[in-house]
């Protein structure tokens, strides 16, 4: 038998009391107005932080309470690119989480100096002028080998709701203990990555391998990606990273020729990119699409022209805050970069 109520109020206070658990959450839509119209009125597509380069600001944006996989295969550059994405994300004032049990923190710091005074042997100076600057805006777990899902996810947990980090990064799958058959584990992890990100408002990363392949040139989809279907099914975002093998196969031919550096077709080669970017999946706004990227090597950074110079954004960064050190101590030495980058472009 129904249950009889006075008013339409007090049913929907009776239905909220009777659930056992999670009772909060049951809202109606009408208490989402405002943020339903916010939604609307900026298209939902313009949202959220961009990446370093110009030409991806209107394809791709890295939004709060979103999961992006980082997908490609062994040696494409994905750790890479994420490290000079957490540098760009402390110039726009926010924090990156990061958990890399492939690699040592040393080896990590690195790369990241590099990436951020855009040579290729910073000097001490520069380097702990760097690491001052990015203090505690970029902080990664120490742990190397094997990290368990349960314990990446609670870290996850940990660095949003205490952190306060807006991203989360782990790189990558692999390194998480999961046997490549273990469809369930793979599941439940993505879920409770993705989880996070909902209840959190960050942005979780996860980086994975695409299956092995005996046509590198063939250019990859989301259907690629390793492991169980819900790896790719449940993010908000795929993104492939995906390396120009066919120019590196090009190039390696060339060298055998005397002189080739002043052929036509070496300059050819070169004028093409080395890495194309290609956004798989957007949930959010339905675009997708790709763009190309230049290896610089001094740097490691990726650029966005054959001839285009390092990203100097964040080193220009770095000098400003030494100098107002400097003011506030004149013990404070002056950074000295180190070696300057090269000018050409070179592949990876």
């Amino acid at each position: 038998m129904t249950t009889k109520f006075k008013s339409e109020s007090e049913r929907f206070k009776a239905f909220r009391n009777r659930v056992p658990k999670d009772v909060s959450r049951i809202m109606p839509f009408e208490s989402f107005s405002e943020e339903i119209v916010k939604y609307v009125e900026s298209g939902g597509a313009i949202s959220g932080t961009p990446l370093p380069w110009e030409r991806s600001r209107d394809l791709f944006r890295l939004r709060p309470e979103n999961m992006t996989v980082w997908a490609g295969y062994n040696f494409d550059g994905k750790s890479s690119l994420l490290s000079m994405i957490s540098l760009w994300m402390v110039l726009k004032n926010e924090k990156t989480f990061l958990i890399s049990p492939e690699m040592k923190p040393a080896m990590l710091g690195s790369r990241l100096a590099r990436q951020a005074i855009a040579v290729n042997e910073p000097s001490a100076r520069s380097i702990r002028d760097t690491m001052r600057w990015i203090g505690n805006r970029i902080c990664l777990y120490d742990q190397q080998g094997l990290v368990e899902p349960e314990t990446a996810v609670d870290l996850a947990r940990y660095a949003a709701d205490v952190g306060g980090y807006q991203h989360i990064v782990i790189d990558s799958l692999t390194k998480l203990g999961l046997a490549g058959d273990d469809y369930s584990g793979q599941k439940r992890l993505v879920n409770e990555l993705h989880t996070i990100a909902l209840d959190y408002g960050v942005h979780v990363h996860l980086v994975c391998h695409l299956r092995k392949s005996s046509d590198l040139m063939r250019q990859p989809s989301f259907f690629d990606v390793r492991g169980g279907g819900e790896i790719a099914d449940q993010p908000s975002n795929i993104i492939i990273v995906w390396k120009n093998r066919r120019k590196l196969e090009k190039l390696e031919k060339l060298k055998e020729v005397k002189g080739y550096e002043d052929s036509e077709e070496y300059n050819d080669a070169i004028r093409q990119p080395d890495t194309q970017l290609i956004i798989e999946k957007q949930r959010d706004n339905g675009i997708i699409g790709k763009f190309p990227l230049w290896f610089h090597p001094a740097s490691t950074q990726m650029i966005s022209g054959a001839k285009a110079k390092p990203m100097l954004t964040v080193r220009e960064a770095i000098e400003n805050d030494a100098k107002n050190r400097r003011e506030a101590d004149p013990s404070h030495e002056n950074i000295q970069p180190g070696r300057p980058a090269e000018e050409r472009i070179a592949v990876h």
